[in-house]
């Protein structure tokens, strides 16, 4: 893997982490589900605090990355993780670092995090933080330095990777769903979830209605 020194890598037990958030009126909520070798598939589903602020859906995104750490990092702890976010501008705000965090790390193991983002499908997060707004990205930057102290405090070797929000597995959880499989729910649990069978008739219902609506936009032009 690009990035990551193998000797650093292989030593490690592995782990595939997949994060989302949603931030709809109807889906307000955060989600994630971590899958690996000796460990119990988990996953989380919360609501958003109402008492914060989220200027953005990049904040939503990192505030699931940040839960999912508090939530998952002890059963982690010295694995090599992979994450899997639908979001670029958080992966770039996450690969950038401002210069604020800068010291929160050495420079070679900042070097070999930012290297170990690859630009599939044409994206490039760094530039796509770069575009949002100041006040934006010092909400993230909050985020993100509260992301890297877990990631040193549970001894963590990560490497972001984006996913389309389709193959994302955190994307039923984040909007009060179950998750595709099996798995085992940690955190706060008050919110009621309903079936991941519900949630693929809600996907077919929604592209049925983008499909009608594509539609009669054609007709009417």
């Amino acid at each position: 893997m690009r990035g990551i020194l193998p000797e650093r890598y292989a030593n490690r037990d592995k782990a595939l982490l997949y994060t989302d958030g949603s931030r709809s009126e109807a889906e307000r909520g955060i989600g994630g589900v971590v899958f690996g070798r000796h460990l119990i598939t988990r996953f989380f589903a919360e609501d958003l605090d109402d008492g914060k602020y989220y200027p953005h859906i990049a904040v939503v995104e990192m505030r699931a990355i940040l839960r999912a750490l508090e939530l998952f990092g002890d059963e982690l702890r010295g694995r090599a993780i992979i994450f899997f976010v639908d979001n670029t501008h958080s992966i770039g705000c996450l690969l950038k670092r401002s210069s604020s965090l800068e010291h929160e790390a050495d420079q070679s193991r900042q070097n070999e995090l930012s290297a170990a983002m690859g630009q599939p499908y044409g994206i490039v997060p760094h530039v796509n933080f770069d575009r949002l707004s100041e006040s934006i990205k010092e909400s993230m930057n909050e985020l993100a330095r509260d992301i890297w102290k877990l990631v040193t405090r549970f001894d963590l070797l990560v490497w972001f990777e984006y996913v389309n929000t389709h193959s994302n597995a955190a994307d039923p959880p984040s909007r009060g769903f179950l998750p595709h499989c099996p798995a085992t729910r940690i955190g706060d649990c008050t919110k009621e979830l309903q079936t991941y069978q519900e949630f693929c008739i809600g996907k077919q219902t929604e592209a049925v209605n983008k499909k009608v609506v594509e539609a009669r936009r054609r007709a009417e032009n």
